[in-house]
């Protein structure tokens, strides 16, 4: 699974792969770092708040194991323990 979508969705839709995920399943989120390519300030400000609690949210959950690979904007890649 795939996380990418509307950024204000992005916790709610964690959950939901959280949830519906078996141990050991893996599924993945973009990170929205952005690489200097973002149009504009204000694009910048919703998109990247939305994923930065996210990355907050995976890096605190004990119900999962999470690494970061640098790949475009980057991906969090997500294994359920």
């Amino acid at each position: 699974m795939f996380i990418d979508a509307d950024k204000t969705g992005y916790e709610t839709y964690y959950e939901l792969a959280s949830s519906c995920s078996a141990p050991a399943a893996s599924f993945s989120s973009t990170t929205c770092s952005g690489a200097g390519r973002w149009p504009m300030k204000a694009t910048l400000r919703t998109t990247r708040s939305p994923c930065r609690a996210l990355a907050r949210k995976i890096h605190d959950d004990e119900r999962v194991d999470m690494t970061l690979a640098t790949i475009g904007d980057g991906l969090s890649i997500i294994v359920k323990r």
